[in-house]
């Protein structure tokens, strides 16, 4: 952030035209408590009038907002023996960071206090929670109704809206944004001049305006076109990881690694590209021809990568988002935990912890429109005649694994299990039931063999994935539904 960033930022605070909520003006008070209960006051009034900041500044008269200069010296100032500035992070809870700001403003010195908006609790000083009403300090639990906004904003205050960098000047976001692929994957022409460019990224909610009259660009804006997510120093874990292994385990001395730290808008499509580079396709013999086919359906890599994207946990800095490939199998990570059980993930609609993302990424193509992404998924291991797809939680991570082709093996019970309950998902959603038939269509096994999927059925069945729709109907005919279907309440289409 450039020098004439806090000089211009006074200028907008004292033009403003009366003290507002999330702003106090302050000469030369330099009592801690007040200074205290003030941080409290201004952090939590700045959630509610949906501020990134409140600004506590020193050198401005209170009533006119005339800048007249100030003798306040935080780092001169104590509370008894400590510090001032450690003595007020020591007492708020939680610990936000507060920042004194030195600087001057036609040749007057300045103070400002910078004071970012309460985020997942009220902020509180010495373990009380001040909000200003009007231009006056009162308790929050005096206001029980400024409460409960408070913390229905703390719900509602997603990761996509919040500012991955602030300050900006036009040219500034143009150098830190892909704009030419913004528009290109949009499918509309670029403006030529600049500010149709920043009105139409505001549009979008990837940039605001700031208090200083500059722009921000939001996380929204900046983990879909950032040119390099290394810039925002929020984001820095955030880039696309590939690795690939030379076998089935991550023992090889030196995998082939590679890093897109561009916007996942931009970035999907060149990992797209480098996957299908890295999986040489299978050779089959049909009918006595030979022929290639994917390893893997496109599809399907497309729709799982997408997924692990737009509903991974950006809060979670711990877990990395990656995608790992080996001879027999793909697996890919994201950081968070999913939000609807994945026994059910067929069949629940589907949930997303960054719907804006989503959206946008929906616009162009990236992922699927209805929320049916996951079904189209196992239909497809199913047509390619694949092993089932494995969704496993790690901790706090999401990881689903994909594997290449291999040929059914009636001791794979783990495997077959699966498979077979995944198929009475699929069918159940469209609207079908389960049978020996559908499920040795699946797995590609001649009628001769009708007893291996029997016995597939019958270890579904002991482990409670599936259940009989009827008990009227002998076992060479019987029909099953997943163990959730509802007996008693089935759709009209089921005969």
């Amino acid at each position: 952030m450039d020098s004439e960033y806090y000089p211009e930022l006074v200028q907008k605070l004292c033009n403003l035209p009366q003290e507002t909520e999330w702003v106090e003006f302050k000469r030369n008070n330099s009592d801690p408590l007040r200074i205290g209960e003030l941080i409290s006051a201004l952090s939590n009034s700045a959630h509610l009038s949906q501020k990134e900041y409140g600004w506590l500044v020193w050198g401005i008269e209170d009533k006119s907002h005339q800048i007249v200069g100030t003798t306040f010296v935080p780092e001169k100032e104590h509370k008894g023996q400590e510090p001032l500035v450690n003595w007020l992070q020591r007492l708020l809870s939680p610990k936000i960071p507060i920042e004194f700001i030195p600087c001057k403003v036609s040749n007057n010195d300045i103070v400002i206090l910078k004071i970012p908006a309460a985020q997942n609790q009220p902020t509180r000083f010495r373990g009380k929670a001040s909000i200003r009403i009007g231009s006056s300090c009162k308790s929050l639990n005096d206001y029980p109704e400024h409460e409960r906004k408070l913390w229905l904003g703390f719900e509602k205050k997603p990761f996509e809206k919040r500012p991955a960098v602030i300050g900006l000047r036009p040219k500034e976001v143009i150098n830190l944004l892909d704009c030419d692929s913004f528009f290109e994957l949009l499918c509309e022409p670029k403006p030529s001049d600049l500010d149709s460019v920043l009105a139409k990224l505001r549009h979008e909610d990837f940039l605001k305006e700031d208090d200083a009259g500059r722009w921000s660009i939001t996380n929204l804006g900046a983990i879909l076109f950032a040119k390099d997510l290394n810039n925002f120093q929020e984001l820095k874990r955030k880039p696309l990881r590939l690795i690939q292994y030379n076998g089935n385990d991550r023992t090889v001395p030196q995998p082939y690694r590679f890093e897109y730290c561009n916007g996942y808008a931009v970035s999907f499509s060149e990992l797209i590209k480098k996957l299908e580079t890295l999986i040489p396709p299978r050779e089959i013999i049909r009918q006595g021809l030979r022929s290639k086919i994917p390893v893997y359906p496109k599809f399907v890599i497309r729709e799982l990568i997408a997924n692990a994207m737009i509903h991974q946990d950006f809060f979670d800095t711990k877990t990395v988002l990656h995608f790992e490939v080996f001879d027999n199998r793909i697996e890919i990570t994201n950081p968070g935990k999913p939000l609807v059980e994945i026994s059910k993930l067929l069949n629940v609609p589907p949930k997303t912890r960054n719907e804006a993302m989503s959206a946008f990424m929906r616009r162009i193509g990236v992922c699927e429109e209805a929320g049916t992404g996951i079904d189209k998924v196992v239909q497809e291991t199913e047509k390619f005649r694949l092993p089932p797809p494995l969704w496993e939680i790690h901790e706090d991570a999401f990881r689903v694994k994909i594997f290449a082709f291999q040929d059914f093996k009636p001791k794979n019970f783990t495997d077959n299990i699966r498979a077979c309950y995944l198929h009475s998902c699929l069918k159940f959603s469209k609207g079908e039931a389960m049978t020996n038939t559908s499920l040795r269509k699946r797995f590609g096994i001649e009628e001769k063999n009708r007893s291996q999927v029997s016995r597939v059925i019958k270890n579904a069945l002991s482990k409670d994935l599936i259940k009989p729709k009827s008990t009227s109907k002998g076992k060479r005919y019987a029909q099953y539904l997943p163990y959730w279907a509802p007996l008693d309440e089935l759709p009209e289409y089921f005969p």
